[in-house]
C-alpha cells in the first residue's frame, strides 16, 4: 500500500452480504460464515455477472493465462524446468491462449468491475467467503488438489479480477482447520478497509 486512500470508508459502512458467493459454501463452512456476520445489520447482494461463477472463473483463467504467456511461459519453455503438480496443465492452457479469448475475457472483467463499483459505491463493504471449504490434506490426490483450486478460485477471483482490496479474517474452524471470511471494499479503500475490519472484529469479540 502506498499513500492515502482515494476512497475513505465511513465509520459505519454499508455491509453487503454476498448471497450468491455464500451459496457456494459447503454446509459446515456456511454455518461458520453465517455465524461470523450474524451480529451485524446487513443488506443482501449478488455479485456474479450474467454467466455466474463458472463464466467468471473462465475469464480469470484466460486473462491470467494471457499474462503468463507474455511473461513467464517463454522463460519456462527456454529453461525446460520441471513442472510441478497441476502446473503442467496451466502451462499448456496458457500456451493455447488466443487474442480473441483474452479480449472476450477482458470484456467480462469490465462488466464485473462496473457491477462491483456500482454495488459498493464509496461506502459499501462486501461480506464474502474467502474459499469454499476447509483446506485439503497435503497428501491428497491430484483430483482433490485440482478440484479445490478450481472451486476456491471461483470465489477468490472476484476481487482479483475487479481490482478492489480484499482481506481475510479468522472466523472459526472447519474439520478442525482454520476457516476465514473476507471483506471487500471499494477500489482505493485499502487502509480504511483494514480499520473497518478491526472495528468488526472488536465488536464481535465484545459480544462473545
Amino acid at each position: 500500500m502506498f499513500g492515502e486512500d482515494t476512497a475513505v470508508l465511513p465509520e459505519e459502512p454499508r455491509l453487503l452480504l454476498a448471497l450468491d458467493m455464500a451459496e457456494r459454501l459447503a454446509p459446515e463452512p456456511r454455518a461458520v460464515f453465517d455465524a461470523a456476520f450474524a451480529h451485524l445489520g446487513t443488506e443482501s447482494a449478488t455479485v456474479y455477472p450474467k454467466g455466474g461463477a463458472d463464466a467468471l472463473y473462465e475469464a480469470f483463467r484466460d486473462i491470467q493465462s494471457a499474462d503468463c504467456n507474455r511473461s513467464v511461459v517463454p522463460w519456462m519453455t527456454a529453461a525446460r524446468i520441471p513442472l510441478a503438480r497441476g502446473l503442467d496443465q496451466r502451462y499448456a492452457y496458457a500456451r493455447a491462449m488466443t487474442a480473441e479469448k483474452e479480449a472476450a475475457a477482458d470484456r467480462f472483467r469490465q462488466r464485473l468491475r462496473r457491477k462491483l463499483d456500482t454495488l459498493l459505491g464509496t461506502d459499501g463493504v462486501l461480506l464474502a467467503p474467502a474459499v469454499h471449504d476447509a483446506p485439503f490434506r497435503l497428501d491428497a490426490p491430484d483430483a482433490v488438489f485440482n478440484g479445490y483450486r478450481h472451486e476456491a478460485m471461483k470465489l477468490l477471483c472476484v476481487a482479483g479480477l475487479a481490482g478492489p482490496p480484499q482481506l481475510v479474517l479468522p472466523a472459526g474452524r472447519v474439520d478442525d482447520a482454520p476457516f476465514g471470511v473476507s471483506l471487500i471494499g471499494p477500489r482505493g479503500s485499502d487502509r480504511s478497509l483494514i480499520a473497518a475490519a478491526a472495528r468488526l472484529m472488536h465488536a464481535r469479540q465484545s459480544e462473545s
